[in-house]
């Protein structure tokens, strides 16, 4: 299954495969991720702040329980 990742991730230029004898190594092109980074930053600050107030909810049910 991870050679299947790595393959789709190489077709569309995430990361360069370089061969040296049986081994395959592999780079990530920044370049390539730098848009997908960008779309995604909003999102990590909002699942963030909705984990912390799950928290916060888990540890009021927590306390009750108790």
């Amino acid at each position: 299954m991870v050679s299947k990742h790595l393959g789709v991730l190489k077709q569309v230029g995430v990361v360069n495969e370089r061969r040296v004898g049986r081994q395959r190594i592999y780079r990530v092109n920044v370049e390539q991720l730098k848009p997908i980074h960008d779309w995604v930053t909003p999102f990590e600050q909002y699942w963030s702040e909705s984990f912390d107030r799950l928290d916060d909810v888990l540890q009021d049910i927590q306390k009750k329980e108790k």
